[in-house]
């Protein structure tokens, strides 16, 4: 099944982006990276976590769903900022790129956006659970950004018929 289009319109708007659209400019503590994505390959589908240094937070699904401006929420927050701060720190480790293909089924990508330009990484997603190194370390914090959005999730009022 292909990926849905508001799928791969929110994913290609991003990716598209320059920091100026979105009003950014380096920060003091993280003066290259200003947005990560972490794209998982999950069967036939796909998912995209999204931190943004602005605060933005979402996941995209590729069969159209997602959570949009989970980033208002401080724990959400918080998990972003590490993502964004690790992707910093592990920048040398991320080959740049000119292109963010979805991975490869069993796989994981992660595309960090700088103010210089796209770095991109992809490996098989258990080795970025297991093996030491800037992959795992990206994985990890990606993962608490995920938890943090279930707990959102988890956490929201439900919907009255």
């Amino acid at each position: 099944m292909p990926p849905a289009e508001v799928y791969l319109g929110l994913r290609g708007r991003l990716l598209e982006a320059s920091p100026a659209d979105i009003g950014l400019s380096p920060f003091p503590e993280r003066p290259r990276v200003w947005a990560v994505l972490m794209d998982l390959a999950v069967r036939e589908h796909h998912a995209t976590i999204v931190g943004v240094a602005d605060g933005t937070t979402s996941l995209y699904t590729s069969t159209g769903g997602g959570m949009l401006g989970s980033g208002m929420l401080p724990d959400v927050r918080e998990a972003t900022t590490r993502l964004l701060d690790t992707a910093e720190r592990r920048l040398d480790d991320v080959p740049a790129a000119a292109a963010a293909p979805l991975p490869a089924a069993e796989h994981v990508a992660f595309v960090v956006l700088t103010f210089d330009g796209m770095h991109r990484l992809e490996v098989i997603e258990r080795e970025a659970m297991t093996v030491a190194g800037a992959a795992h370390d990206l994985y990890v914090a990606a993962q608490a950004v995920v938890t943090e959005l279930r707990k959102a999730d988890a956490n929201r009022p439900a919907a009255r018929t």
